[in-house]
């Protein structure tokens, strides 16, 4: 067994041992997360983005990606998603490109 198929199966028993009142209250914390960190707040502004996105994946999947039948078309990148260089120099206080 692969370290994919035991996470996989590490998940599965803790899943199974949250009550579903966690589990929803986990679902709400990392919604609101989103919502602070890629939308500053805008809880409608992250619901819109979110179901373009799902509209955009389910033509996909119906049409085949970059056919012209196309009816919802992909909203784009998620807003205030940083730059790897962003991310680093906030996670590590510097500049990824200089030692």
């Amino acid at each position: 067994m692969d370290r994919r198929a035991i996470s996989r199966l590490g998940g599965l028993a803790r899943a199974r041992k949250l009550t579903a009142e966690r589990r929803s209250e986990i679902a709400r914390l990392g919604f609101e997360a989103l919502v602070l960190q890629r939308f500053g707040g805008d809880r409608q502004a992250a619901i819109d983005w979110l179901t373009r996105a799902g509209l955009a994946a389910q033509d996909d999947q119906r049409h085949g990606p970059g056919q012209y039948r196309r009816v919802f078309r992909p909203p784009g990148p998620m807003p205030g998603k940083l730059t790897w260089r962003e991310f680093f120099a906030d996670v590590l206080g510097r500049d990824p490109g200089r030692k």
